[in-house]
């Protein structure tokens, strides 16, 4: 398959790896364990509860209730992310960008995949910071990437938006 002229190539950081994704995971039960035995520690209780009754408010004596009896509900989400965190592979470790398409090299398995623009599909994330991908080639389904997850992303970021029409979200 003709690729035509090369472009570029761009690596994808290590927050994707294994090791990335479990230090994200501890960073985030780490802050959840500190908020939720801050509000079992009975002097933090009471200086909220005081603040509700002085304010008197319906929706913050509703906030500080869930705070002080309701937080481990937010364990099942916690839980839900750990093991979408987990099971979440890494498809690949590198794109390079030709004319014709894209060039996804995954290292660890050894599989080279090359597919056209035409079998691609991008939208934009949030304030073009990010951008979804969908390669049903290489099973990268509507998959969030930040620009700058990658090396060189000015000039990835420049040859993608070149080559490939972004749809929004």
């Amino acid at each position: 398959m003709n690729r035509g002229a090369y472009y570029s190539s761009h690596k994808l950081s290590n927050r994707h790896d294994l090791k990335g994704r479990i230090i994200s995971l501890i960073i985030g039960w780490t802050v959840f364990i500190i908020l939720f035995s801050l509000s079992k520690y009975e002097p933090f209780q009471e200086i909220l509860l005081e603040f509700s009754l002085k304010m008197n408010v319906s929706w913050i004596t509703s906030v500080i209730d869930f705070i002080l009896n309701g937080f481990w509900f937010l364990c099942i989400p916690m839980i839900t992310g750990t093991i979408i965190t987990l099971l979440n592979k890494k498809i690949f470790d590198e794109i390079q960008i030709y004319e014709h398409g894209l060039r996804f090299i995954n290292k660890k398995t050894g599989s080279d995949t090359f597919v056209t623009y035409h079998n691609i599909k991008c939208s934009y994330g949030k304030q073009s910071d990010s951008f979804w991908i969908t390669v049903k080639e290489i099973n990268l389904n509507n998959r969030k990437f930040y620009w700058n997850d990658f090396t060189d992303d000015v000039n990835m970021k420049i040859y993608m938006m070149k080559f490939i029409i972004f749809e929004p979200y």
